[in-house]
């Protein structure tokens, strides 16, 4: 860098290397993936309503969720405790 632009270079070696060099940059995950697939499944679930006029597909949405929580509700009312089933095995 230093034979293309000695400003540049000079510039740059005033800086942090962390916050402009690769190598100095954190390698853990930048965002929440949580999230992401959380969002990543919804838009997946609800494809098939996108192309319907507005009030169709917030309907549509809108049967997906109740019916969503419905089955959570049903699954929730077999727990015995406070910890799921599921998590309860792996412990």
């Amino acid at each position: 860098m230093l034979e293309l632009s000695k400003p540049a270079h000079d510039w740059l070696a005033e800086k942090d290397p962390k916050h402009w060099s690769k190598a100095y940059f954190k390698s853990d995950s930048k965002c929440d993936m949580l999230m992401n697939n959380l969002c990543e499944a919804f838009n997946c679930s609800i494809m098939d309503a996108r192309d319907k006029p507005v009030l169709t597909m917030l309907e549509r949405i809108r049967l997906y969720i109740m019916l969503l929580m419905a089955g959570r509700r049903v699954f929730c009312e077999k727990w015995h405790g406070q910890v799921e089933p599921r998590i309860r095995k792996i412990l």
